[in-house]
């Protein structure tokens, strides 16, 4: 920048004493024409300078986002200079940097913001400005801000028995991943423990490996925060199971019920494909609805594969059967009597039967009576699931990141979720939990002739429930009566 941009005493410069100022200052959107309007008003129209009487004229310059204005008369006396934003340190217009700031935090993106600021034709930060800003201050800014807030959180559970949830999410829908981030959430109070994001060329570049070394390092992490993990919970994934065994095996490895469940039912739908096996996907349902029971209510592995086997003679209209498959389950349903509805299209299977076998195979698979062990807790990492889709606000995957910036982007929704996860439901003056606003915008709102929404407002045959019937119907898996 020139030296006409050096603050003058009429250009407002914010030093650390005055910092707040600028932060509770508020901006607001005008127009050049407005501005010079102004500028006009108790200016002289010659020049004040002894000796010198020539015109003065108004000058206006756009350097980044901010507007420059310089009253100079003919014979190049300077009257006066305005900059329609504080200074910082190095010449750096305040609202340059919030602006920039305001981008990364709020989980926008350059080039949007860009495209924007070109549809309202105002001037914004050059690329270049914006990516010096960042790495130069916001991120390490974000980075440092996480790690005090993460010691808050992690003091919290220091030298006491937790569980945490485990989940990982690649930077990209395909299979081109570059970038892993581990999520480890403490499964009481949810509260988001640290987050371990890698480079696929810190694992040779081989991206299938990433979940395994993030997890790891996670787990380092905590053991070296003097966190007490007693008991860890992620999705089936192969390579954390054998890790675990192998590094460590005085900590419960559970399995999240719901993709033992999502897997259980693709190995069902697979078999209902074929032709001759096609009435065992009218029974999807509630066999994952079964085996959903069986880890709710399961204490031991024997108990889970005692009531588990029995879905084998509940499918063919037999619920008692000759000898258990556990002593301490009875060798009978655990449902009350049946009573079928007339309209009910689904039959009974008959018992050896092509899809009959084909659901003993999927029942009795070695590999999953080998992971039985892992359900029995009854632990779900949908909270984390929650969360992944959390960061998408801040790290889409469709953009791509440096290491730093998706790094801090991460840390972003970790500070988002955890500073939110403790909030209260809004509550209305009655006392009751706000669910519908009748307030809001009242203007009438009239269809097109064309519109679909005239024949019904919803796309289903019946109409939904209100929201107020289905919180109060709400039932949790996760929360026994």
């Amino acid at each position: 920048m020139d030296r006409s941009a050096e603050p003058l005493p009429t250009i407002h410069r914010v030093t650390i004493d005055n910092i707040d100022g600028l932060i509770n200052d508020r901006c607001y959107m005008t127009y050049h024409h407005s501005i010079l309007s102004l500028a006009k008003i108790n200016i002289p129209s010659n020049c004040t300078i002894k000796g010198c009487s020539s015109q003065v004229a108004i000058t206006s310059e756009e350097k980044a986002s901010a507007l420059y204005l310089k009253w100079t008369c003919s014979s190049g006396h300077i009257l006066h200079k305005w900059c329609s934003q504080p200074m910082l340190n190095n010449r750096m217009h305040a609202g340059d940097l919030l602006l920039s700031s305001s981008i990364l935090l709020s989980g926008n993106n350059f080039k949007k913001a860009e495209m924007m600021f070109k549809f309202m034709n105002m001037p914004i930060v050059s690329p270049s400005s914006f990516y010096k800003m960042q790495r130069t201050y916001l991120v390490p800014s974000i980075d440092e801000y996480w790690l005090e807030q993460q010691k808050i959180v992690l003091d919290e559970f220091r030298n006491k028995d937790i569980v945490v949830l485990g989940d990982g999410r690649m930077d990209s829908p395909g299979h081109s991943a570059q970038f892993c981030s581990y999520t480890f959430m403490e499964n009481d109070t949810k509260k988001i423990l640290c987050i371990i994001t890698m480079d696929k060329r810190l694992t040779g570049r081989k991206s299938t490996n990433l979940e395994k070394a993030c997890f790891l390092e996670g787990m380092k992490y905590l053991r070296d925060e003097g966190i007490r993990v007693v008991e860890v919970v992620t999705d089936a994934h192969v390579q954390i199971s054998a890790l675990m065994k192998r590094e460590f095996p005085n900590i419960k490895h559970s399995f999240d019920v719901w993709h033992g469940t999502k897997n259980l039912g693709k190995k069902i739908m697979a078999q209902g494909q074929e032709k001759s096996k096609s009435q065992l996907l009218t029974w999807s349902k509630d066999i994952v609805n079964h085996f959903w029971y069986c880890a709710e209510k399961a204490l031991t592995t024997e108990e889970f594969l005692g009531m588990w086997y029995g879905v084998l003679h509940h499918v063919v209209d037999e619920h008692e059967w000759v000898l258990p498959y556990c002593s301490a389950i009875s060798n009978r349903c655990h449902h009350g009597d049946l009573i079928r509805d007339a309209n009910e299209v689904k039959e009974w299977l008959k018992k050896g039967s092509a899809p009959h076998e084909a659901l003993r195979h999927i029942v009795m698979d070695k590999r999953l009576v080998n992971q039985v062990h892992h359900y029995i807790n009854f632990r779900s990492t949908a909270e984390l699931e929650n969360f992944q889709n959390l960061i998408l606000m801040y790290a889409s995957k469709r953009n791509s990141f440096r290491p730093p910036v998706y790094r801090v982007r991460n840390r972003l929704a970790g500070l988002d979720y955890n500073a939110h996860v403790d909030r209260a439901v809004k509550i209305n003056k009655d006392g009751k939990i706000r669910l519908v606003d009748k307030t809001g915008m009242n203007r009438k709102v009239v269809l097109a002739s064309d519109d679909p929404r005239r024949i019904s407002s919803v796309i289903a045959p019946i109409p939904p429930p209100p929201t107020s019937q289905l919180v109060q119907e709400q039932k949790s898996r996760f929360k026994s009566n």
